[in-house]
């Protein structure tokens, strides 16, 4: 659910992220890209720019990080905070979200979707594959992702594997 329904003012009052000490250093001190990227590889990587998107549009994928220069996601992430947490190792954080009405919420973070510990399903995999395609600096056609999909699936059926740079360019 996107937290800007009718483009009004996001509700938001504050946003403060608890995590180590390096992801704080590389993330929030003095990494101004972090907040305000100037190119879409460069937003995937910005913790304070994903978490605005993400509750800005109510996800974080591909598709809602592409417009760098989304006013609500700038705003927004301007203005998400970092502390250092000693109990946040490696992948573990936090994330509180206080409202203007004063209600907060936390939400403890733990291992990456896709990492060997919050292994992805194959739908996720299969829909995050799509997504990438759909916002390729040229984008693949459904039809294609749909057959490159199916020929990854059955791989050990395809007998020359070529065939499936030919059904992506």
């Amino acid at each position: 659910r996107r937290l800007t329904p009718n483009l009004e003012p996001v509700p938001i009052a504050s946003v403060s992220v608890a995590i180590d000490a390096a992801t704080l250093a590389d993330q929030f001190n003095g990494a101004p890209h972090k907040r305000r990227p100037t190119q879409i590889v460069e937003a995937q990587f910005a913790l304070p720019f994903l978490i605005a998107a993400a509750l800005t549009h109510g996800r974080g994928s591909i598709g809602e990080v592409h417009n760098i220069k989304d006013a609500a996601v700038l705003d927004l992430a301007g203005r998400i905070e970092g502390q250092s947490a000693d109990d946040a190792a490696g992948a573990k954080a936090s994330v509180t979200v206080t409202l203007r009405d004063g209600r907060a919420a936390t939400i403890e973070v733990g291992k990456p979707l896709g990492s060997p510990e919050n292994q992805i399903s194959i739908a996720q995999l299969q829909s995050k594959f799509a997504a990438c395609a759909r916002n390729a600096v040229r984008p693949v056609t459904e039809n294609a992702v749909a057959q490159a999909i199916h020929f990854i699936l059955n791989l050990e059926e395809v007998e020359n594997v070529s065939v499936l740079s030919h059904q992506v360019v």
